[in-house]
């Protein structure tokens, strides 16, 4: 027997396809084309773009906005108000908090979670398992290992309160923030200051930066 539930107000695609048992909120759109997979619950006014793909037991939450094309993974979970960009893919399983923004063509990947109000930019790739924090930042073609897997980085050190690391194809990462090295070469004293880093915090940054600029051949500005 099929229980799938439509709100009241839904808008549905006449080529969309509803999967069994699907719930489909109120006020909610659905996009043509877009597959709503099996026990999937889309939640109040969340919008199912053109082509998106939302699997068998995944949740959206309310007002979540699901780019062009997008895919999410079976057991996902999308909280209120995510962003999740066009292309953008998100693993078996991940969780994507509260107002979090996925670029896009971004890769989640399966297990991860980002943590409310982050920032994943276009292209960037999440690792299996991996996590990024509250109000975290990861730039444009950024890769991140999951946590037990940063030792296999060419640097990996504490600095404090977060770990620094390379994070390979050109990037660098403090905690949650991973950004091209050219991007924490202009920008490192600025990013400290408003993650309210102290000041050794700042200066073992900025050694594990010109260490991981050193190993790579990258020259640093000494002022």
């Amino acid at each position: 027997m099929d229980n799938t539930t439509i709100g009241k107000g839904a808008s549905i695609s006449e080529d969309a396809s509803i999967g069994k048992d699907a719930t489909i909120g109120k006020g909610a759109e659905i996009g043509k084309g877009a597959e709503i997979g099996k026990y999937a619950r889309i939640g109040e006014g969340a919008t199912i773009g053109k082509g998106a793909t939302i699997g068998e037991g995944a949740e959206i939450g309310k007002y979540a906005r699901i780019g062009e094309g997008a895919t999410i993974g079976e057991g996902a979970e999308i909280g209120k108000y995510a962003r999740i960009g066009k292309g953008a893919s998100i693993g078996k399983d991940a969780s994507i908090g509260e107002g979090a923004s996925i670029g896009k063509y971004a890769r989640i990947g399966e297990g991860a979670s980002i943590g409310k109000d982050a920032s994943i930019s276009e292209d960037a790739s999440i690792g299996e398992g991996a996590s990024i924090g509250e109000c975290g930042i990861v730039g444009t073609g950024a890769r991140v290992m999951p946590h037990t897997h940063w030792g296999v980085s060419p640097y990996y050190v504490i600095c404090g309160r977060w770990p620094a690391y390379d994070a390979g194809d050109g990037h660098f990462g403090v905690g949650c923030q991973v950004h091209p090295i050219s991007h924490w070469i202009e920008h490192l004293d600025w990013i400290a200051s408003a993650k309210g880093a102290t000041d050794l915090e700042r200066e073992l940054a900025r050694l594990a930066l010109h260490t991981v600029c050193t190993l790579r051949g990258i020259e640093v500005p000494t002022t």
